[in-house]
């Protein structure tokens, strides 16, 4: 039997690199946002202007928390569910089922175990 060799790809676009992305995103959100909705408040001038920049940054906020939420969603817990779901059915006995191609492309550490569970699925 020929032992093959397990190719690592190179990580381009780390996961450390997307949430950072998204942080600094969210970031801008929450500044940007509260700056627009307390310059809003205050040009309605019927509104108490503490209360303008409570309520401002409390949706900037909600806001940045939504974008946070989505982007974590995105591109950690999908990749792991697809994941978790393939090693299910290697360890239930089924050595046929592939990794969808999203999840194999990937230039993150995701792409680098989806490439070891492909090696190691072939390798059995």
């Amino acid at each position: 039997m020929v032992k093959q060799k397990l190719n690592v790809k190179r990580i381009k676009f780390g996961l450390q690199l997307k949430l950072t992305i998204s942080f600094m995103i969210m970031l801008v959100i929450i500044i940007g946002g509260r700056t627009f909705l307390l310059d809003l408040a205050i040009k309605n001038e019927s509104i108490d202007t503490n209360f303008a920049n409570l309520a401002s940054m409390a949706g900037a906020l909600l806001l940045g928390i939504v974008v946070s939420f989505y982007s974590i969603r995105i591109f950690v817990i999908k990749p792991i569910d697809v994941m978790k779901d393939y090693i299910t059915k290697i360890a239930a006995g089924d050595f046929q089922s592939d990794l969808p191609d999203d999840i194999t492309k990937k230039k993150d550490e995701f792409g680098v175990i989806a490439d070891s569970l492909k090696f190691m699925q072939e390798s059995i």
